[in-house]
C-alpha cells in the first residue's frame, strides 16, 4: 500500500514539475514628461533576438504586462497613437 501511494505521489509531483515553463513576464509603467499615467499607449516588446514582436496596451494607470515571454533580451517601444 505504502509503495502504491509513493508512487503515485511520485507521478503527481513529476506531471506538476513538466508543465512549468521557463517563462517571464514584463511590466511597465507609461508616463507623460509631468510624471501623469498616459492610459491606452500602444507598447511593443521586441525580442532582440528573433524580432518577435508582443503587443499591448496601458491601463488606465498607464501599466502594461506582458506574459509568457520565452527567456532573452526585449526592448519595450512606444506606437504614436
Amino acid at each position: 500500500m505504502r509503495s502504491v501511494l509513493g508512487l503515485v505521489v511520485v507521478v503527481v509531483l513529476s506531471i506538476a514539475v513538466s508543465a512549468q515553463l521557463p517563462t517571464s513576464t514584463l511590466n511597465g509603467t507609461v508616463a507623460d514628461p509631468q510624471g501623469a499615467a498616459v492610459a491606452g499607449a500602444k507598447v511593443s516588446v521586441v525580442s532582440q533576438a528573433t524580432g518577435a514582436v508582443r503587443d499591448t496596451t496601458t491601463d488606465a494607470a498607464g501599466f502594461y504586462s506582458v506574459t509568457n515571454l520565452l527567456p532573452a533580451d526585449y526592448r519595450p517601444s512606444l506606437k504614436a497613437r
